[in-house]
């Protein structure tokens, strides 16, 4: 396990590193404003802070796991290099904690001996939570969470709330009164634009759209962040 945290820690600092030198490397004429910020001591700092705290993050959920079920062969190959300098980047874009534990959980998740997943699925999880906002992923796991009751718990939860189930933007808005009517509609086309749910479609009596299935992709990606 000491050996686990010296090697994030050597990828943390080498990927501070070289955070500098891009932004040398690309401070040409016309965008030297933006990169001002990253060459500027504050800016880097902030990076810097934020993959403390991935490293931090992802070295506790590792401490979590039994070590006869982690695959130390994966911290040799190519595909962990990938994964953990997309990761520091990710991270490295965000301030938000609830994403940061996210994008632990995946590399986690990965390090998993045994674990069942196509070569690229973790940094394409890696992707989609970086799309979306820490709002869009909280009305993600509600609207999962909906979706996965049975039909008698469903129909209990729309009488209880007085909304019809014809509308998955109403009944999440009634449910949860932080989340906007109108704000969830777009929230739903955002989500579905990243693959993890679809509309559902059909020219059935009283039905005028709204209505949304969780995609194969959202249960892996889940299945994925939770297993452990």
């Amino acid at each position: 396990m000491k050996d686990i945290k010296e090697k994030l820690v050597q990828a943390s600092k080498a990927y501070s590193d070289q955070i500098v030198l891009r932004a040398a490397i690309n401070a040409i004429p016309q965008i030297g404003g933006s990169l001002d910020i990253l060459l500027s001591s504050s800016g880097q700092n902030f990076v810097i802070k934020r993959i403390e705290e991935f490293v931090s993050e992802l070295s506790h959920q590792i401490e979590q796991l039994d070590t006869s079920k982690i695959n130390y062969d994966f911290f040799e190959k190519e595909e962990f290099y990938d994964l953990i300098i997309k990761a520091f980047n990710s991270a490295s874009r965000t301030r938000q904690s609830e994403k940061l534990q996210l994008y632990a959980k995946i590399v986690k998740g990965a390090l998993i001996e045994g674990a069942e997943y196509e070569e690229d699925d973790p940094e394409l999880y890696l992707k989609i939570i970086e799309e979306l906002s820490v709002k869009e992923l909280r009305v993600a796991k509600f609207l999962y969470e909906i979706k996965t009751l049975n039909s008698t718990e469903l129909e209990e939860v729309s009488k209880r709330n007085g909304e019809n189930l014809n509308n998955d933007a109403a009944l999440l808005s009634n449910l949860y009164p932080e989340f906007d009517e109108d704000d969830l509609i777009s929230v739903f086309v955002r989500l579905e634009r990243t693959g993890l749910i679809k509309e559902m479609v059909g020219n059935y009596f009283g039905y005028a759209g709204g209505l949304y299935d969780i995609t194969p992709l959202f249960k892996k990606l889940l299945n994925f962040i939770e297993k452990i």
